[in-house]
């Protein structure tokens, strides 16, 4: 399994959580916020740079020990995203 797929596969798990259609605030009129545990992995980072791309107008926060197997140069491609 590719790591697109398991990300896709993790998505679809949201089961509509994460709506593509609205815009970046919920019905209180607050910025919509996602949490990222392990996001400098190399599987929560996939994660991480597709919901950054895919979500341009949400807050994409992500946390990590960044131990062996994390590295913080995984979000390199996402680093000057404003989300």
């Amino acid at each position: 399994m590719t790591a697109l797929n398991v990300i896709n596969n993790a998505l679809s798990s949201l089961n509509g959580h994460i709506d593509p259609n609205s815009d970046s605030k919920d019905a209180t009129n607050q910025t919509k916020n996602i949490l990222i545990t392990g996001g400098a992995g190399f599987i929560g980072s996939n994660t991480t740079i597709h919901l950054v791309n895919k979500y341009p107008s949400y807050n994409i926060i992500v946390v990590d020990k960044l131990n062996y197997s994390a590295n913080i140069k995984n979000l390199s491609a996402i680093a000057n995203k404003p989300n």
